[in-house]
C-alpha cells in the first residue's frame, strides 16, 4: 500500500470508528488509522477523547500531546487537553490550554464555558462569571451557560439573578434534573421552603437514582424540623452512596436532633472509618458527646477537629460552649472569640459569648451578644434550659427581645 492509499485508508478507519459502540474497539481502529498514516492528528484527537472517557488518562494525555504537535492550531485539542489537565489538578496548564484554545477560536462558547469551569474551582467568580457572560453572548440557547452562571451567582449572594438563570435554564432544557435542584437550592436559601421542596422532588422525579438530589431534600427537611422525612432521604441516600461519609454524617445530625443517640454514634463512626480526616465529623460526633454528659470524650473530638482544621469555627465555639460548662470562663472566651474571627456571621457564637458573660454576671455584655445571635437568627428560645439564662430568662427586657425576634423569625 502507497502512502497516498494508506492515508485514505487511515481516513476511511478513522470514519467507521464513529460507528462503532464499542470503546475498546474504536480504540482497535484508529490505532489501524494510526499505524497507517502516522500524520492522523483527528485519529490521535479521538483517540485521546476515547482515553479520557475510560479514565486512561496518562494515554489521552499523550494522545492529545500527539494531536497539538501535529497541529498546532486545533483549538478544540487544546480545550480539551485543558479540561484534562482542570481533572488532574494540574490548573496552570489547563489555564495555559484554555487561553490557547480562545486565541485559536475565540467564537466557540465550549472555550469560555471549560474556562469558566476552572475559574468557578479556583474560586475566582468575577473571571468565572466573565467567561458565562461570553459563552452565554455566543450561545444563547445552551442551557449549561445559564445553570453554572446561576451557581456563580448564587456564590456571590445575588439570589434574584441566580433565579433567573435556573429559570431559564429549565425553560431550555426542562428534563434537566439538575437544574430544578439547583433552584431548589436557591429557594432554600430564601427560606421558601415549599418552592424548595417542590424543586427537590421534581428533580427526584426525573433522576430518582442520583443520591445528591436526596441529600439536598434531606437538608430541607431538617432544617423545617421534619426529621423523620429527613431520614428517609439520608437512608435512601446511604443506599445508594454507602460509602459516603457525608451521608452518615447528615443521618448522624438528624438522630443527634431526635435525641436518638446511640444511632447518631453509630453513624458518625462511620462516617470517620470512610472519611478519617474530616474535621466536621469529629465536631458533630463531639455535639453527641456533650449530650450525652461525655464531656472528656467530647472535647477530644472537638480538639481533634480543630487538628485536622484550624479554620472550623463551630468546633472552637463548641469547645468553647463545653469550657464554660466546666466553668473555664477565659478558655471558653478565647475559643468563642476565635470562632467569630474565623466566622464573624455565626450566630451560635454570639449566643456562646453571652452565656460566657451572662455566667459571670456581666449584664450589658451579655445583652450585646445575645442580640446579635437574635440578628443573626438564632434561636435563642430553644437554648433557654442553660443556665447562663437563670438570671434573664424572666426579666421585662430579655422577654422584650424574645417576643421581637421570635415573631420575626
Amino acid at each position: 500500500m502507497n502512502p497516498k492509499e494508506a492515508k485514505q485508508e487511515s481516513e476511511r478507519l478513522y470514519d467507521q470508528a464513529f460507528y462503532e459502540d464499542d470503546p475498546k474497539k474504536q480504540i482497535t481502529i484508529l490505532s489501524k488509522a494510526i499505524k497507517l498514516h502516522p500524520e492522523n492528528a483527528d485519529a490521535y484527537f479521538e483517540r485521546g477523547n476515547i482515553y479520557e472517557d475510560l479514565k486512561e488518562l496518562d494515554k489521552a494525555l499523550e494522545d492529545y500531546d500527539k494531536a497539538i504537535l501535529l497541529n498546532p492550531k486545533a483549538a478544540d485539542v487544546y480545550c480539551n487537553r485543558g479540561s484534562l489537565y482542570h481533572d488532574l489538578k494540574e490548573f496552570d496548564q489547563a489555564l495555559e490550554d484554555f487561553n490557547k484554545a480562545i486565541l485559536l477560536n475565540p467564537k466557540d462558547p465550549d472555550n469560555y464555558y471549560n474556562r469558566g469551569n476552572l475559574h468557578e474551582d479556583l474560586k475566582e467568580l468575577d473571571k468565572a462569571l466573565e467567561d458565562y457572560n461570553k459563552a452565554i453572548l455566543l450561545n444563547p440557547e445552551d442551557p449549561h451557560n445559564y445553570c453554572n452562571r446561576g451557581n456563580i451567582y448564587q456564590d456571590l449572594k445575588q439570589f434574584d439573578k441566580a433565579l433567573e438563570d435556573f429559570d431559564k435554564a429549565i425553560l431550555l432544557d426542562p428534563k434537566d434534573p439538575d437544574n430544578y435542584c439547583n433552584r431548589g437550592n436557591i429557594y432554600k436559601d430564601l427560606k421558601q421552603f415549599d418552592k424548595a421542596l417542590e424543586n427537590f422532588n421534581k428533580a427526584i422525579s426525573l433522576e430518582p437514582k442520583d443520591p445528591d438530589f436526596y441529600n439536598n431534600r434531606g437538608v430541607l427537611y431538617c432544617n423545617i424540623k421534619q426529621f423523620d422525612k429527613a431520614l428517609e432521604d439520608f437512608s435512601k441516600l446511604i443506599l445508594l452512596s454507602p460509602k459516603d461519609a457525608d451521608a452518615y454524617n447528615n443521618r448522624g445530625n438528624t438522630y443527634n436532633d431526635l435525641k436518638q443517640f446511640d444511632k447518631a454514634l453509630e453513624d458518625f463512626n462511620k462516617a470517620i472509618l470512610l472519611s478519617p480526616n474530616d474535621a466536621e465529623i469529629y465536631t458533630n460526633r463531639g455535639n453527641v458527646y456533650s449530650n450525652l454528659k461525655q464531656l472528656d470524650k467530647a472535647l477530644e473530638d472537638y480538639n481533634k477537629a480543630i487538628l485536622l482544621d484550624t479554620k472550623t469555627s463551630k468546633a472552637y465555639n463548641n469547645r468553647g460552649h463545653l469550657l464554660k460548662e466546666q466553668g473555664e470562663y477565659i478558655a471558653a472566651l478565647k475559643d468563642a472569640e476565635k470562632s467569630l474571627e474565623l466566622d464573624p456571621q455565626d450566630a451560635y457564637t454570639y449566643s456562646t459569648l453571652a452565656e460566657i458573660y451572662g455566667e459571670q454576671g456581666e449584664t450589658e455584655l451579655f445583652y450585646k451578644n445575645i442580640e446579635k445571635a437574635f440578628e443573626l437568627n438564632c434561636p435563642v428560645w430553644e437554648l433557654l434550659e442553660d443556665k447562663a439564662y437563670n438570671e434573664y430568662k424572666n426579666t421585662p427586657r430579655f422577654k422584650k427581645l424574645l417576643a421581637k425576634y421570635q415573631k420575626e423569625i
